[in-house]
């Protein structure tokens, strides 16, 4: 076989997680050898979801250096300071930095790293070949280009969760939220048009208010599951559930107390939104009213949804009342799913494993729930 160059790390995908693995190896181990592969042009952090006046809902401390090294120059601290922004931000008295700040400052760490990224590649395959004498993974681009590393790093995101009956259908009308952004943009702002939410979420609540603001003549139903958008529960004695001590102990459990624990925990990141957006949709509704101004916003809470179907250019969604069991079927121009992202587990809405580390399944130990063994490090048992 002839002699190819093998990085130390090869990581697929440059946003946050590879970038913050970018700054830990020039910090901690400035002599290995690394290189990254990211399909889009550039770092673009959340692209599709930019909204006016989003935050982001963590403390700018944990950014993605300053928990590891506080004195590190990548952090969002020195962001700000290289910018001459840290008093204006300052200023702002906001808990949580706006979505746009964040993602400059995303971009701007990115740059230190531009030599080591091959942008617009799409990984094609990934597979596992013996060479001088060690297996090394090789990564195919969509070019046909081959990059080897001894340690792979898959940061890729999650794998969009859609419900069940809206994955028969997608289609530029039928979209997840990580396309909203592009998609929205094509629609003429004076038109009315018919539009489905689904879900209850941070994001599902963020586009509720988006929608209101971008198309004031439209009409937008919102599909929940439960009586109403739950709160997300951000008190500090929940949130301390990231010390690296209660992270040790989760990873100890048997899983059955894990999926204990995650059920427990659940409302910290998912399926809930932070207040200041609830107040926000809240006030929107309330001050129609007080204006005599007709509703845009119809809510169908304590629902799941049993079928959809399109025809005569519609989408038709059939839902069901959890408690009345009472049926209906209501007609739209667009349907978002704003249902999050799948994790890694046994459940309905879980995965195996990553899509691109399929092929590669069998190489990997499962667990006695089917999916695969993660050590303590984040890597898979070999």
């Amino acid at each position: 076989m002839k002699k190819i160059k093998t990085y130390d790390v090869l990581g697929v995908g440059f946003g946050p997680g590879n970038l913050a693995l970018a700054i830990s190896l020039e910090e901690l181990y400035p002599s290995f050898s690394k290189h990254f592969i990211e399909k889009e042009d550039s770092v673009i952090w959340q692209k599709e979801m930019m909204l006016e006046r989003a935050n982001i809902q963590h403390t700018p401390i944990n950014d993605l250096v300053t928990l590891r090294n506080p004195r590190s120059k990548y952090s969002f601290i020195n962001y700000l300071y290289e910018h001459d922004l840290l008093f204006k931000h300052f200023d702002l008295d906001l808990e949580y930095p706006l979505r746009l700040e964040y993602a400059k400052y995303i971009e701007w760490a990115a740059k230190s790293f531009s030599d080591y990224v091959s942008y617009k590649s799409r990984v094609k395959k990934i597979d596992i070949i013996h060479y001088q004498g060690q297996n090394i993974y090789e990564v195919e681009t969509d070019t046909g280009e081959k990059k080897y590393g001894k340690v792979l790093v898959l940061a890729t995101g999650r794998t969009p969760n859609i419900p069940s009956p809206l994955q028969k259908i997608l289609s530029p009308r039928v979209i997840h939220l990580h396309t909203y952004l592009s998609t929205i943009s094509k629609l003429n702002t004076q038109n009315k048009y018919n539009i489905a939410v689904v879900g209850a979420g941070q994001s599902a609540v963020e586009i509720l208010i988006d929608l209101q603001k971008r198309l004031p003549k439209s009409h937008i139903t919102s599909y929940i599951r439960h009586f109403a958008y739950r709160l997300k529960d951000t008190n500090p004695f929940m949130e301390s559930c990231i010390f690296p001590e209660e992270i040790k102990k989760f990873y100890q459990m048997p899983w059955h107390l894990k999926d204990r624990m995650n059920k427990d925990l659940r409302y910290i990141n998912y399926s809930a939104a932070d207040m200041d957006v609830l107040k926000e949709l809240y006030l929107m509704q309330y001050e129609k009213m007080l204006k005599n101004e007709p509703q845009t916003l119809e809510i169908i809470n304590n629902s799941e949804l049993k079928s959809a179907h399109t025809g005569n250019q519609k989408i038709y969604i059939q839902s069901k009342d959890i408690y009345t069991k009472k049926e209906k079927t209501k007609s739209y121009d667009l349907v978002i799913s704003a249902t999050g992202y799948k994790d890694l587990g046994p459940g309905l809405h879980q995965e195996t494993i990553p899509p691109l580390l399929k092929n590669l399944e069998g190489n990997f130990k499962k667990n006695n729930q089917g999916f695969c063994q993660i050590n303590y490090n984040y890597s898979l048992q070999g």
